[in-house]
């Protein structure tokens, strides 16, 4: 569905996505944090990955865990 709205990538905290979908059009990008403070210390890396992966492959960001 995504592919067919014309995504290209999609940025998930579900680990498992890039193996439960091995043949996916597009890329997945799996971040291993949902905090708000984590996603936007990773901002730059999350961006990066995006740019950086092509349809089909499948990247897992780090996302720090920050503390209040």
């Amino acid at each position: 569905m995504a592919e067919h709205d014309g995504f290209t990538t999609l940025v998930t905290t579900d680990k498992r996505m890039a193996a439960e979908q091995p043949h996916a059009p597009i890329a997945i990008i799996a971040v291993d944090n949902n905090s708000v403070r984590g996603l936007l210390a990773a901002v730059s890396t999350i961006a990066d990955a995006i740019r950086s992966t092509l349809p089909g492959e499948n990247c897992l960001v780090p996302v720090p865990r920050v503390r209040r």
